[in-house]
């Protein structure tokens, strides 16, 4: 499942930045990072013919963008919907407790 492959590379970027943190740290704090991740409808094109460039867009970004926003710093924030084709591809029982976050138009549902 695309989900839970997004899930990992958050979780590798999220292990580096944290990494890079704690040997640059107390020297720079500027470093942050926060994810989002959001399952559903996309498109993407390539635009300019001079310097290739690929955009996706659509309301699987939309919803993952609006999910990093709302995520508090280093962590990573899923929509419901996507936590449960996780969860369902890994096979787990039990579902995720409800997680603390400022939900403001709901597009984000789960934060971790």
């Amino acid at each position: 499942c695309h989900a839970s492959v997004a899930c990992k590379v958050a979780l590798d970027l999220h292990d580096f930045a944290s990494g890079m943190l704690a040997e640059t740290a107390p020297r720079d704090r500027r470093m942050s990072t926060r994810f989002g991740i959001a399952s559903g409808p996309a498109r993407a094109s390539v635009l300019d013919t001079q310097r290739l460039c690929y955009e996706p867009f659509g309301p699987a970004c939309d919803d993952a963008f609006e999910c990093a926003r709302l995520a508090p710093v280093f962590s990573i924030c899923m929509l419901a919907s996507t936590r449960d084709a996780v969860i369902q591809e890994s096979s787990l029982s039990r579902p995720l407790p409800p997680a603390e976050h400022d939900e403001q138009d709901g597009a984000a549902d789960e934060c971790r």
